[in-house]
């Protein structure tokens, strides 16, 4: 029994934002797809796309890594522009189908616990975890999403280099970021990094089954 992750993702205020906006946001997300990819070989299983507008779906194929990525793309985006947001819902279980060229149209039982529980999310989190092992790591992913909700520009420029699993040093991200190594750990302490590392961290050590990668 092989389990996925499928993230299932829609913009927050979608509506609000002006077509520039809204490719933007939408780029963005490419963007940290495509840095995702490269934590591990063939992560991520077929090219992530948008659907309804501003609907989106990644597929990964080591599930120890979906509340990473889920932290990073919400990172990524608020990083970009204060305005940017998305709600995510993972779902943990087993893939029928994977459509290579567009990840909305593959299926299976991930697909279906991610779509139902973006479906019925409510307005309390941006983020839940649904499927296999789910109970603690949606508790989690609650707790983090809710101190990501108030991340400044700031904050989240600083928390997408350190969630990234070869994070550079706090003297490097001071200087891509172009501000000093103290504004790096100010804006890393008052993101509570440290919470959202040790949940990734958490969800990485489970035991997941081994993926055969073809």
């Amino acid at each position: 029994m092989t389990t996925h992750a499928v993230l299932t993702g829609d913009l927050v205020g979608s509506s609000r934002l002006d077509p520039a906006s809204l490719q933007g946001a939408r780029q963005t997300f490419e963007a940290a797809s495509a840095e995702i990819a490269g934590w591990s070989p063939k992560l991520v299983a077929s090219t992530p796309d948008f659907f309804r507008g501003d609907s989106w779906q990644l597929l990964l194929t080591r599930p120890g890594f979906s509340l990473r990525a889920a932290f990073y793309i919400r990172a990524r985006l608020k990083a970009g522009d204060p305005d940017w947001d998305t709600r995510i819902a993972i779902g943990l279980g087993e893939v029928a189908k994977i459509d290579k060229s567009r990840t909305s149209l593959s299926s299976g039982e991930a697909f279906l616990l991610s779509g139902h529980a973006l479906d019925a999310m409510g307005a309390a989190t941006n983020i839940i975890v649904a499927g296999r092992s789910s109970a603690a790591l949606d508790v989690l992913a609650r707790i983090c999403s809710g101190v990501a909700d108030d991340w400044s520009q700031k904050q989240a420029q600083a928390a997408c280099l350190a969630l990234a699993p070869d994070a550079p040093t706090q003297a490097e991200m001071a200087e891509r970021l172009g501000v000093t190594q103290q504004a790096v750990s100010k804006a890393l302490a008052s993101a509570n990094i440290s919470a959202f590392l040790q949940a990734a961290q958490y969800c990485e050590a489970l035991n997941w089954p081994k993926v055969r990668l073809v």
